[in-house]
C-alpha cells in the first residue's frame, strides 16, 4: 500500500496579500477565500517584444502588445488568530490594504504603459487587485522579505501550486516539501519619453530597461510511505 502526504505548514501566514495566480488557480485557502482580480496592460505598440519564459505556469495571457495577469487577493484578517507570520527569507509577494504583513518591506513598480497620441490605451481591469494605480499606466506595490536566506527552506502550504516573487536574484527562495521553477516576464513597456519607475524593494528584474518579472513557481514534492508485506516491521520512506 502507497500513502501520498506533504510535510509543510497547512495555513497561509497572517496579513492581507495578494499572489500571482497559476494555471491551476488559487491556492487552498483554509479559512479564508481566496479573491480574484486580472489587469490587462496595453504595452508598447510598436514592434512589441512582450515575451515570456519557455515553460510558464502562471494564469496569464501574454501578447503583443497586450499582457493579462491575474491574482489571487487575501484582503481580510478576520480568520488570522491561528495563523502563522510569514517566515524570514528572500522574496516577495504584492500588497493589499494599508500595510504589508509583518517583517515585510514595502516597494513597488510602475509600468509606463501605451501612450498614443490622446494619451489614451486599452487598458482595463476586474476584481480584486493588490495595492496600486490601475489607470493609464500601472504600478502595484510590493511587500519584500529582505532578510534571511534563500537557502533555507520556509514552511508554506504546498498542497497546491502557487508562486512567490524572486527578490535580489534569479535564485527561488527554498520551501519546505516543494520543488520550484523560475519563471519570467518581459514588459515592453512605452518608447516614448519612457517614465517606468521603481522604489526598493521589488522583484528580481523589474529595475531593467524592459521590466522583467521573475516568477517562482512551485509545487509540492509528496513524501511516499510504502507499506511492505506483512513480514517486514520496517515501512520504508521515499521521497519523489
Amino acid at each position: 500500500t502507497i500513502f501520498y502526504f506533504y510535510s509543510a505548514s497547512s495555513m497561509w501566514p497572517a496579513g492581507t496579500y495578494a499572489l500571482p495566480m497559476a494555471d491551476s488557480g488559487c491556492p487552498e485557502a483554509g479559512g479564508f477565500t481566496w479573491y480574484t482580480g486580472h489587469r490587462t496592460e496595453e504595452l508598447e505598440r510598436d514592434e512589441n517584444r512582450n515575451r515570456h519564459s519557455p515553460n510558464i505556469h502562471l494564469k496569464t495571457k501574454i501578447g503583443n502588445p497586450e499582457i493579462e495577469r491575474y491574482f489571487c487577493v487575501k484582503n481580510s484578517t478576520k480568520a488570522d488568530k491561528e495563523k502563522p507570520k510569514w517566515p524570514n527569507g528572500k522574496y516577495c509577494i504584492y500588497k493589499k490594504g494599508d500595510l504589508c504583513p509583518q517583517d515585510f518591506h514595502k516597494g513597488s513598480v510602475l509600468w509606463d504603459d501605451d501612450n498614443r497620441n490622446n494619451g489614451s490605451n486599452r487598458n482595463s481591469k476586474s476584481g480584486e487587485l493588490p495595492a496600486g494605480r490601475y489607470n493609464q499606466d500601472t504600478m502595484i506595490y510590493f511587500c519584500c522579505m529582505t532578510t534571511g536566506s534563500v537557502e533555507k527552506r520556509v514552511s508554506l502550504p504546498v498542497n497546491k501550486p502557487f508562486y512567490l516573487l524572486a527578490f535580489e536574484s534569479t535564485t527561488c527562495q527554498e520551501v519546505q516539501g516543494a520543488v520550484y521553477s523560475l519563471e519570467y516576464v518581459v514588459f515592453d513597456t512605452e518608447n516614448s519619453k519612457n517614465q517606468d519607475e521603481i522604489a526598493y524593494p521589488y522583484p528580481y528584474g523589474a529595475n531593467r530597461g524592459q521590466p522583467t518579472i521573475h516568477y517562482c513557481y512551485y509545487r509540492g514534492k509528496p513524501f511516499v510511505l510504502v507499506f511492505r508485506k506483512q513480514s517486514d516491521q520496517n515501512p520504508t520512506y521515499y521521497h519523489c
